[in-house]
């Protein structure tokens, strides 16, 4: 049978790391979040959006915000503009094909769990047909989600929204930023000269869980323990001894 006092240490150890969800999104119009919203929104510090020149395919990369080809065609698409890229038609490679880049960054003492990924994309006949997510936690040595099969469809195709199931290396440490990269793969053709690839309407949803360093985590559960022994044997001289 457990006891009251059992029972207050076991509800001190579960609230001293406790997660609450948060959305990042991206409507295409910058870099920075569009916005954060959620229980906990202040758990995150910043998140950044990019798209590395040197994984562009070309001698020069398209700008990272482009007001061509308008997001549409699915619910709540925000239009106007989106990130854009050139990106390389060969098969998938971690090392050398195309990708965008989000970076986030927890506020002092929280981590950062990832749980779902939603974005719209468009791919001229050059553009991906694959895209991968990877991420920082394990080196980008696993993909954590994969859909393949996004149809190209000449130089005026229709946007999809897409969202990959998402398994492995999701959690980062307390304090600590995590990159997520967005690969692009798997087109075909000759190199472009204008972005081949769009997304839009991009969104993280995450957990953001407080940490407490260690010893001050357990610090407290003992001090909340000593009280708890202490007010269980006053309780006891007043019950007269029963449990």
């Amino acid at each position: 049978m457990i006891r009251k006092w059992q029972f207050i240490l076991v509800i001190m150890a579960a609230g001293a790391c406790s997660g609450r969800a948060a959305v990042i999104y991206w409507n295409g119009n910058t870099a920075a979040s569009t916005s954060v919203l959620g229980m906990d929104a202040a758990g995150i510090a910043s998140a950044v959006f990019t798209d590395p020149a040197v994984n562009q395919s070309g001698s020069s990369a398209a700008t990272l915000v482009g007001d061509s080809s308008s997001s549409s065609g699915y619910a709540n698409a925000s239009g106007g503009d989106n990130f854009e890229a050139k990106a390389k038609p060969a098969a998938f490679s971690t090392g050398t094909s195309t990708y965008f880049q989000v970076t986030l960054t927890p506020a002092a003492g929280y981590a950062i769990t990832l749980d779902s990924v939603t974005l719209a994309s468009r791919s001229t006949s050059t553009g991906p047909t694959k895209i991968t997510l990877y991420s920082s936690v394990d080196d980008y040595s696993a993909a954590i989600g994969t859909v393949s099969g996004l149809t190209t469809t000449g130089s005026n195709p229709s946007w999809a929204m897409i969202g990959p199931p998402l398994s492995g290396s999701l959690t980062g440490a307390s304090d600590t930023s995590i990159i997520f990269r967005i690969y692009g793969s798997d087109g075909s053709g000759n190199n472009p000269s204008s972005a081949n690839w769009r997304i839009d309407d991009i969104s993280f949803t995450v957990t953001l869980v407080e940490t407490v360093p260690e010893s001050a985590m357990w610090g407290a559960i003992s001090g909340t323990g000593l009280l708890a022994l202490c007010g269980r044997r006053f309780w006891r001289q007043c019950a007269g001894g029963k449990n």
